[in-house]
Order: structure tokens, then C-alpha cells, then sequence
């Protein structure tokens, strides 16, 4: 069977890595990365996404029939006085995306995430939900989000939370590091969600692209068209909070470091951990539609999160 076209952008973050690896045998894949590439199975090519008119470019240079956008500005505090910077990566090449995609007849896959949301309340969100983003760097990725449902592109948001994996900066290696050098750990306790490997995120974005084979169609506009394109939560299973969910990864990690000795790991309250972007109190996603739709369920937060540690601690 013909390999499918694929352009993925984001492939030096957490998700595009992981996206980049397990595609490499199923696709052809143009792959994107910013300024700080990691080293994968081929080199990726670096795009600035600010630059609207390159990615116009290279979009029709390469003519995929998905495109990935595993891409963004994910710096939450530091966007706060960036601004500019983060509306192009985030608000605007989505749309452009979009654009090109429609006029292609390519599909896209785009990453979203909790933050779109007011994160408020106790209850998981569904995708309906009012999206009314407390900070700039929410406010930047529902514009995206936007743009590119508004271009008319078979397009499929996936909303996520919590992200971690083996590579790029995230809360399991933070804490790790500070459990290693046996220091007393303050985390907050009273911000609520799903802790999600990138992982689980490319498992599902394989899955995708099975179902589209299974059914005898392409990868592109029309198998999505019939899937019901729109958006999707994706996170790994169940709710935590950020203190419970580093308890965790100290009771798992210290069976693999015999030198990992975590010192005390004490809960605060998010007022006494102040931060220049403001965080959502309520991060849970339902993933009902997710299920329901393409038959995905995917594992709960602790299962996922042992995988990682396997990998993360054993180097």
C-alpha cells in the first residue's frame, strides 16, 4: 500500500517526537522542528512558524495529505510578555494550516489543550463546553483552535492536558531531578486533571491513521469528513491533582533508582506558589466522544506514566 504524505510540525516537542518516531515506518514524513532540533531517525527541517509566508511555501512545496501540527508555544509564563511571538505560532499558522489544508484536500491533526477552558467548577469539560482561557497563552491556542475550524480544513483538534514524556522540559523530569538531589519539594494541591504521557497522544494519532486503512480510505479529506472531524479530548484515564501526581512518580521511580531518595514532599496551596501566567483550578477533560467515536480508550494515568518511568529511569 502507498505510503501517505505527512507533514508534522512540532517534531522537537514532546508530542511531535513521539508522533515522528512511530510514523516512521508507516508514512512519508516531512518533519519540522524549531531552532533546537533533537536528533531522530532523519534529520527534521527547521520552520519558524511566525514566518506565515514559508509555511505557505513549504505546504505547497510538499503537498501532504495530513498534516500534523504538534507545534506551539507552550512557555505559559514567559507568554504573558511575549505575546506577539506566541498569537503568530499559536493563533495564526493554525489558520494558515487550515487554508492550505482546504485548498490541498489534505486533512490536519491539531494539538490543543485544557488551558482553552475558564478551569473552573470539579466536573470533567466536554468539548461544548464555553472556552473562556484565563491566560494569554489559552487565549492564543482557542484563537488557533479557531482559525483553523473556520477555514473549512477536515480538521481534527485534539485538546490535551498535562503532557509529559522522556524528552523536552515537563513536571516528571523536574520532579525527578529534585528527587535525586534528596531536597525538600513543595507542589501544588489544589489544580485538578490527567497527567498524559506523549505517548498515549501518538498512540491515538496511530490509531487514526489504522482506522483510515482498515476502511479502505485515505488518510485524508474524506475518511475524516465521514469520522466527524471537530474536537476531541485526549488525556490518559482518571483526575489528580499536582501533589498527588508527584507522589506518584516518587513511589514508582524509587523502584527503579536505588540512589532516589526524594526528601519531604509537602502540598500548597496554588496562592502560595505565585506564577505569572494564571493556571486553571479544574483541568479534567471527559473523553466520552473520544471513545465513542473512533472506539479509543486509553489507560489510566498511572499505567502510563510507569511506561515513561521504565524509559526515563533506566538511562
Amino acid at each position: 500500500m502507498r505510503r501517505a504524505r505527512v507533514l508534522l510540525t512540532g517534531a522537537s516537542g514532546q508530542v511531535g517526537f513521539e508522533i515522528w518516531q512511530s510514523l516512521q515506518l508507516r508514512s512519508e514524513v516531512l518533519a519540522l522542528g524549531g531552532p533546537s532540533l533533537r536528533p531522530g531517525p532523519r534529520p527534521a527541517r527547521a520552520l519558524n512558524l511566525e514566518d506565515g509566508a514559508a509555511l505557505r511555501s513549504l505546504l505547497r512545496e510538499f503537498k501532504p495529505e495530513l498534516i500534523i501540527n504538534a507545534a506551539a508555544y507552550t512557555a505559559v509564563d514567559l507568554a504573558e510578555s511575549k505575546e506577539p511571538e506566541v498569537w503568530k505560532i499559536n493563533a495564526v499558522a493554525p489558520g494558515i494550516i487550515g487554508e492550505e489544508a482546504k485548498s490541498l484536500g489534505a486533512a490536519v491533526i491539531h494539538f490543543s489543550s485544557d488551558y482553552v477552558y475558564p478551569g473552573t467548577g470539579n466536573l470533567a469539560y466536554q468539548e461544548d463546553a464555553k472556552p473562556e482561557p484565563c491566560n494569554v497563552y489559552g487565549r492564543s491556542k482557542l484563537a488557533g483552535d479557531l482559525a483553523l475550524l473556520q477555514s473549512g480544513a477536515a480538521a481534527v483538534i485534539l485538546r490535551t492536558s498535562w503532557v509529559y514524556s522522556p524528552h523536552g522540559h515537563n513536571f516528571v523530569k523536574t520532579m525527578l531531578r529534585l528527587g535525586l538531589q534528596s531536597r525538600a519539594i513543595r507542589v501544588v494541591s489544589d489544580q485538578f486533571g490527567a497527567p498524559t504521557s506523549a505517548a498515549t497522544v501518538a498512540q491515538v494519532v496511530g490509531l487514526f491513521l489504522e482506522q483510515g486503512r482498515q476502511a479502505q480510505a485515505s488518510v485524508a479529506e474524506n475518511w475524516l469528513r465521514e469520522k466527524l472531524p471537530g474536537i476531541y479530548h485526549v488525556s490518559d484515564r482518571g483526575e489528580t491533582s499536582w501533589f498527588e501526581f508527584a507522589r506518584e512518580i516518587f513511589r514508582q521511580a524509587c523502584s527503579y533508582k536505588q540512589e532516589f531518595e526524594p526528601g519531604s514532599l509537602s502540598p500548597i496551596p496554588t496562592s502560595e506558589y505565585p506564577t505569572a501566567a494564571r493556571r486553571p483550578q479544574n483541568s479534567r477533560l471527559a473523553l466520552a466522544k473520544l471513545e465513542s467515536t473512533f472506539r479509543i480508550q486509553t489507560p489510566e494515568w498511572q499505567t502510563a506514566l510507569g511506561f515513561a518511568l521504565s524509559s526515563m529511569c533506566s538511562t
